[in-house]
């Protein structure tokens, strides 16, 4: 198999996951408006009790500790990894998500403190 391959096929799951993300949101949200229209056509009276359980919670969102948390174990793996073949490249490579990974949490903490 050629190289380029490799990189097309890892590009079309990602985009496969996300399209699927954004199509399963957009079906819930549809399904959502054809309940509340099936109940307004049959002459039910919506309170606001019976719209909010229809309207999904809100999420609280990523945190910098739910980001950062993978990025710290890609960059350990890598330095692991580059440790274990020996080659330094590979450990490099994984200072930079490391670091990132640890900003993220770091931000997190320090965004936690204050409130």
């Amino acid at each position: 198999m050629h190289e380029g391959w490799i990189f097309i096929i890892l590009f079309l799951c990602a985009l496969g996951a996300i399209a699927t993300f954004l199509y399963m949101g957009y079906k819930r949200e549809a399904e959502r408006q054809t309940t509340i229209r099936l109940a307004v056509d049959k002459g039910q009276e919506l309170t606001a009790e019976v719209v909010a359980s229809l309207v999904p919670k809100k999420r609280i969102g990523l945190t910098g500790l739910n980001l950062g948390m993978p990025f710290v174990g890609l960059g350990l793996a890598f330095v692991i990894f580059g440790y274990g073949i020996n080659e330094p490249e590979a450990q490099w490579g994984g200072v930079f998500p490391l670091f990132v990974g640890l900003g993220f949490i770091a931000s997190w903490y320090i965004g936690r403190k204050v409130v």
